[in-house]
């Protein structure tokens, strides 16, 4: 898992005990890169979009004198990010992450914030806001892939000296991505759908390997103008996969699972800015067997055009 765009944000890992290096719910919910709709396609932008995520994770006993102990976990991530034009079918995107990580256990606080993995990603234009005869149907579609960097620190420990992989700011590992995203529209109304996928390799230094991660979405929208200003409110679902993750070479069993997601937005448009919020409650889960429990995320962003 991506702490950047998967782990922090979703999931948190938990080692049982010191002694074992075991993880007791190794289950990152799992959030590849998105990008929604963007107008101004022959323009650049640069903007900031924010994500709040949060989730409770329960442990349970590894011997019969412990008891069984819930935590919440929150990932607030602040992205700087830009889309810059090669020309007209190439699109290069940039993603600068700041996060914070809260995890509340047994009233004890730990945090954790800093500089995450800065990704780039390239996107190719097959079909460029091509239109039918008609010019009723308007389709888009971009390929592409990218890479994550391993910016973020990676060294963080706990209170009990634990190395936890879901508290760290990065992966550690230069991991790789690809996308496709698409857009149908017919005169006001339209659907987009993306898919990311996130290839994760070998953290060799802790000798921990986050499982793949897939993450992939369905939106309807609708398009009108009111005051001066293009509108688009949005509804859809979002689904999140992620395979088990790896420790010294084994599978961890309380990892890996699948989120999904509903999703509630609304996006304005104009010449120079573009900005919108959206709202996805968790509609089912089964994150580390049902042991990880995503909660409401929420979300919003600014883009400057130039």
């Amino acid at each position: 898992m991506t702490r950047v765009y998967k782990c922090l944000i979703l999931g948190l890992l938990i080692f049982i005990s010191k002694e074992s290096q075991a993880c007791d719910v190794c289950g990152c919910a799992v959030n590849g890169m998105q990008f929604g709709i963007i107008p101004q396609f022959k323009k650049h932008f640069a903007g900031v979009k924010g994500t709040y995520r949060s989730f409770t994770s329960t442990h349970h006993p590894l011997f019969s004198h412990e008891k069984q102990s819930t935590s919440h976990e929150s990932f607030t991530t602040i992205d700087i990010w830009s889309r810059w034009l090669i020309n007209d079918r190439i699109q290069i995107f940039t993603l600068f992450p700041l996060h914070h990580i809260e995890k509340q256990e047994d009233a004890v606080i730990s945090r954790n914030s800093g500089i995450g993995d800065i990704s780039m990603t390239v996107l190719y234009s097959i079909l460029d806001n091509k239109k039918n005869a008609s010019g009723n149907f308007i389709h888009q579609l971009q390929i592409g892939g990218g890479i994550k960097l391993p910016t973020g620190h990676n060294d963080k420990i706990v209170a009990n000296d634990d190395w936890v992989p879901g508290f760290q700011l990065g992966t550690g590992t230069l991991d790789f991505t690809a996308n496709i995203n698409y857009i149908i529209r017919y005169k006001k109304s339209g659907v987009m759908s993306e898919l990311g996928y996130r290839w994760n390799q070998l953290n060799k230094k802790h000798n921990f390997e986050f499982g793949d991660r897939l993450s992939s979405s369905l939106k309807y929208f609708y398009v009108f103008n009111w005051k001066g200003k293009t509108w688009m409110p949005s509804a859809g679902l979002t689904h999140d996969f992620a395979s088990q993750d790896f420790h010294e070479g084994d599978s961890l069993l309380l990892s890996g699972g699948n989120a999904l997601f509903g999703h509630v937005g609304l996006d304005f448009f104009s010449p120079l800015v573009n900005g919108g919020f959206f709202v996805q409650p968790a509609v089912y889960n089964n994150v580390a067997s049902g042991n990880l429990v995503p909660h409401t995320r929420y979300g919003a962003h600014i883009n400057l055009f130039f």
